[in-house]
């Protein structure tokens, strides 16, 4: 499925940020045409470092300065091509990197043309 998203993300590229939310363990991050649902793990880290992750007490407010970002690349997460959780490159070294762990906990991202859904099995 991620050579898929990729594939249909890679023309919309920039997906502008227009907002977060965040309602934890649930983030929602979105703009015109596009939304990410994520109901699983997920780590933002910036140039290399880690900004927040999943349950951590400031979430909230972190990645919140995702809004009026740009998300830039659309990639298999990790090392592995095989991988059917995506990587988001934003503007200014934002990396938010999703982690299927269950198929009841998915993340879901809508394109204008096509839904993708990414949990354990799929």
């Amino acid at each position: 499925m991620s050579a898929e998203l990729v594939a249909a993300a890679r023309p919309l590229l920039p997906l502008r940020v227009d907002t977060v939310e965040y309602n934890d363990p649930m983030v929602v991050i979105a703009g015109p045409g596009w939304s990410l649902s994520i109901a699983c793990p997920w780590r933002l880290t910036r140039a290399g470092l880690l900004v927040c992750a999943y349950g951590d007490e400031n979430a909230a407010s972190r990645m919140a300065r995702l809004v009026g970002r740009d998300v830039t690349e659309v990639s298999p997460q990790g090392r592995h091509e095989a991988s059917c959780d995506p990587a988001l490159a934003l503007t200014d070294g934002y990396l938010l990197e999703v982690f299927s762990d269950t198929d009841l906990d998915p993340w879901v991202m809508r394109l204008p043309e096509q839904t993708f859904v990414g949990a354990i099995s799929a």
